[in-house]
């Protein structure tokens, strides 16, 4: 998944009036300013996805969102999440002789990965960081158990469906404006 997201030209235009004479400053101004929102973005996605997911290790979602900053040739920034669906060990689990219970979502407690067929989740023996089902009749073929992947937890805190903020466009375009201002406040001085 990748956020885009660009400056307005009522900016270039605020931009372009605010620094007259220093307009070799301009392209500087606009990456810094980019660089900053594209970082409080990608903060505001990991925060929203540890809150509302519950991932053990908060490094499993900061690794895998990453900033690609932007540079006074290239005025794009890119907040890029990637990777595939996450298996059972990463979120909160218990294993018992009735099988495995997981918490994926915080505070909806732990309940059973229920698979195909109604097969239940349980602890493969021979390693126990994997959580397996059974895809089958028979007692093979065995699958691993995987649940949501960050580019989709990271969607769904962009959209405001999940984490406190809401939708994050307008967050975007509002701090984005923000940054701009303040870094033709810094020049100006």
């Amino acid at each position: 998944m990748n956020i885009t997201f660009e400056v307005n030209s009522a900016d270039i235009r605020y931009v372009e009036n605010k620094l007259k004479g220093m307009e070799e400053k301009a392209p500087g101004a606009f990456k810094n300013a980019i660089n900053r929102t594209a970082t409080k973005v990608r903060k505001k996605i990991t925060s929203g996805a540890k809150e509302t997911y519950a991932v053990q290790d908060n490094k499993t979602i900061t690794e895998k969102v990453k900033t690609q900053r932007a540079s006074p040739a290239r005025l794009t920034a890119y907040v890029r999440a990637r990777g595939g669906p996450l298996e059972i060990p990463k979120f909160r689990y218990e294993v018992s002789e009735e099988g495995v219970r997981a918490e994926i979502l915080r505070g909806r407690g732990l309940g059973e990965p229920i698979g195909p067929r109604g097969r239940r989740a349980f602890a493969n023996p021979a390693k126990t960081e994997h959580i397996m089902q059974r895809t089958g009749k028979t007692r093979k073929p065995l699958q691993a158990v995987r649940t949501i992947s960050v580019p989709e937890m990271a969607k769904r805190v962009y959209k405001g469906e999940c984490g406190s903020q809401g939708s994050l466009e307008p967050l975007i375009q509002k701090t984005l404006h923000d940054e701009i201002a303040a870094e033709v406040a810094r020049l100006t001085r």
